[in-house]
């Protein structure tokens, strides 16, 4: 193996040093954003407009906003039977369910791609280390002058 410049090994010498830091880092991801899916599930309310408990994630929730158009125009609309009730009050659940199950998938899936970071990150701290040990037992069999 030929002999290594000082600045490859300083760069071995750093990835030595963070392997413990980014594995650590890429556990946090995995468990947070599998934690963040089970939240999302354990709060919805199929009936509820997910605005109207302001959470942690409110930029999240404030997606709810697409469908901000059609609420004046359910509000506005006066039954005056009682099938017109049953249909308004149809549409009405619908529109909320809709926009709870909008925000539960995005909620889901951004856990998901934060779990699959992390799970990616602890793929590459592996193989990395694997390298590492390759590099490291190479370096010992060399030959010293």
């Amino acid at each position: 193996m030929a002999e290594l410049s000082d600045r490859q090994r300083g760069w071995l010498a750093t990835l030595e040093r963070t392997q413990r830091l980014a594995s650590l880092f890429g556990a946090l991801m995995v468990v947070l954003g599998a934690s963040y899916v089970v939240w999302a599930v354990a709060i919805f309310d199929p009936l509820a407009d997910p605005r109207d408990a302001p959470r942690w994630d409110k930029p999240v929730a404030a997606i709810a906003e697409i469908y901000d158009p059609y609420r004046p125009i359910l509000r506005a609309i006066r039954p005056a039977t009682e099938n017109e009730r049953v249909l308004h009050e149809g549409v009405t659940r619908n529109l909320a369910f809709s926009t709870g199950i909008m925000i539960l998938l995005v909620r889901t899936l951004l856990g998901t791609v934060m779990c699959l970071g992390g799970l990616a990150m602890l793929t590459v701290v592996v193989e990395r280390s694997r390298l590492l040990k390759i590099i490291g037992r190479l370096r010992e069999a060399e030959p010293s002058d």
